[in-house]
């Protein structure tokens, strides 16, 4: 069905709804109170304590996947939004965050399934197609309606009322089953592909993980004698390399827990785990600065370039080397290199993950201490290697990287194609009964 020209209906007229634009002439323009309820059932205050429930938050349904994780708990531990009640047709539509997306059908759930307050469950009326009412709920077109409807800026919310009084299209009974059919087997044509392609992401990932860790733990002279490096996880290394730890080849800095006075306008820029994403931090980077005084203050001090930034909580091996002198937050450590190349000490921490989740120390959140940042084994080749290893290890993975960019642009434009064919075919832009009635 990928690619497929489908042919248009007959007669149109126009819905008087600019998101709708022109449907076929005797489909009927309503509202969508007048084809579902809203919020027919919720869990009670005298619930039973000790009810277990199935419960499903906002930030665990996209538009894609529909709901992608349950949390089992028991209803005198479950937050106050665990309320609503659904059943098997319901529609979930998020009515907080409404940028989300957070829109699914419920099929065949569990009895205990509660999903939060912030959802508008949707129910269609028995003469109506629930997978039809589904997908319409689903399409672009609404979704923007109910985005462009909903108030506040950095919170936007709508209010289930006005939900309920957004104008919908209403095939005949007949009519909204084919159309259901029809998504039901294209949409799981085009996940299946974007399965396939996400697990080729994950095979060109681990590749480009294997080519760093072989190249920073073995070299890139396969010619040269091996000896035991004493590290059980790096096995085997160069002969001529040696073993250190990391507090013997650079500094090693932790912030104190006290956070220093932010600002939007001048200072020290101020890094977060969200701006570790890539190989550097640079001049590009937004967000606050912090006073090179207020941060000795608070414990802290500037970072020059050149050091190898790293979480000390959760996320291990995820680092970057800093271009321009920064302050770092408290979830954060750095290496200040003195006898080791920055980029080839980033890549060591790249591929030290399992030393740091051995290590960590499971509180509140897991955590790696300043001392035993300073215990990570470190492989140690003469600096002009370092350095050929490092342009090694960039070439071999900018091939992997576009390769990954690639099938990522591929994905999007399945998606894309997902998402205008739903749209299509629930507004009646295309006319699938024939397509449906050759599959049957």
């Amino acid at each position: 069905m990928i690619g497929k020209l489908y042919p248009a209906y007959s007669e149109y007229k126009d819905s008087g709804v600019e998101w709708l634009g022109e449907i076929p002439k005797y489909w009927e323009v309503k509202r969508l109170k007048n084809i579902a309820s809203c919020n027919d059932e919720s869990l009670g205050e005298n619930t039973d304590p000790d009810y277990t429930i199935e419960y499903v938050d906002i930030s665990s349904v996209n538009l894609l996947s529909g709901i992608t994780h349950y949390e089992n708990m028991i209803f005198e531990n479950a937050p106050s939004r665990a309320r609503r009640k659904v059943k098997n047709g319901d529609i979930i539509v998020s009515t907080v965050r409404t940028y989300l997306k957070a829109i699914a059908t419920i099929k065949k759930p569990p009895n205990n399934l509660i999903v939060s307050t912030g959802f508008a469950v949707i129910r269609p009326k028995q003469d109506l197609n629930p997978d039809y009412i589904g997908y319409l709920l689903q399409s672009e077109g609404f979704i923007g309606d109910v985005v462009s409807n909903s108030s506040g800026v950095s919170y936007p919310a709508i209010d289930s009322s006005i939900l309920m009084r957004l104008p919908v299209v209403e095939p005949p009974l007949e009519e909204q089953e084919t159309i259901a059919k029809f998504l039901d087997t294209a949409t799981a044509e085009i996940d299946d592909i974007i399965e396939q392609q996400q697990q080729l992401i994950s095979l060109l990932e681990e590749e480009r993980t294997t080519v760093i860790s072989h190249a920073v733990t073995k070299g890139i002279d396969r010619s040269v004698p091996m000896k035991d490096s004493g590290v059980e996880w790096l096995g085997e290394i160069p002969e001529h390399w040696e073993t250190k730890k990391a507090k013997h080849v650079s500094s090693i800095f932790v912030p104190q827990r006290n956070k220093p006075e932010l600002n939007l306008d001048s200072g020290v820029p101020w890094i977060t785990m969200d701006d570790i994403t890539s190989p550097s931090v640079d001049s590009s980077i937004t967000g606050y600065y912090v006073n090179e005084l207020d941060a000795l203050t608070a414990g802290s001090k500037v970072l020059p370039p050149g050091c190898v930034i790293a979480s000390c909580v959760g996320n291990f091996g995820v680092a970057s080397v800093n271009k321009v002198s920064v302050i770092i937050n408290q979830q954060l450590q750095a290496y200040i290199p003195k006898k080791i190349d920055s980029w080839f000490l980033r890549y060591l921490v790249e591929v030290s993950k399992q030393y740091f989740e051995k290590v960590a120390t499971a509180t509140t959140l897991v955590y790696v201490n300043q001392e035993r940042f300073g215990e990570l084994p470190i492989v140690l080749p003469p600096i002009e290697e370092q350095k050929a290893i490092c342009n090694f290890i960039n070439q071999e993975t900018a091939k992997i990287d576009e390769a990954i960019a690639i099938v990522q642009q591929q994905i999007e434009l399945l998606e894309e194609y997902r998402t205008t064919l739903i749209s299509d075919a629930v507004t009646g832009k295309i006319d699938v009964r024939g397509i449906a009635n050759e599959k049957s």
